[in-house]
């Protein structure tokens, strides 16, 4: 049963997303929690250097929303950084528990959300 479970399991997370509330269940950078792709997917140059790789949208709001780096972040780097940050603004925890989403549409193809932060 296992085996059959993992062979949807990318399916079934394509067309996941998940609707922040304490963000303790939510992944920062591997869940998608703002828009329709994580973050490590966005943003693949900030997530390689980044101290905090495993850590949770509630770890990231206790702190601020602050994040450290293995080594100096160049320009670009650095406009990649000030982008997630303007992304990572819109979001707010909550006491609620977080919940998934399905963003699948009528027809059985992906809807068309681009920001999911709630």
């Amino acid at each position: 049963m296992w085996n059959d479970l993992l062979k949807v399991r990318d399916w079934y997370l394509k067309g996941r997303v998940t609707i922040i509330g304490n963000g303790k269940k939510i992944d920062f950078w591997s869940d998608s929690w703002c828009d329709n792709i994580p973050l490590k997917e966005r943003f693949p140059n900030l997530f390689p250097v980044c101290r905090e790789q495993n850590c949770t949208v509630n770890f990231m709001a206790s702190r601020s929303r602050r994040l450290s780096f293995r080594r100096w972040l160049d320009e670009a780097n650095q406009d990649s950084l000030r982008k997630l940050k303007d992304l990572m603004n819109v979001f707010a925890v909550t006491d609620e528990d977080d919940k998934p989403k399905w963003i699948w549409n009528k027809s059985g193809g992906l809807s068309p959300y681009t920001h999911i932060c709630l």
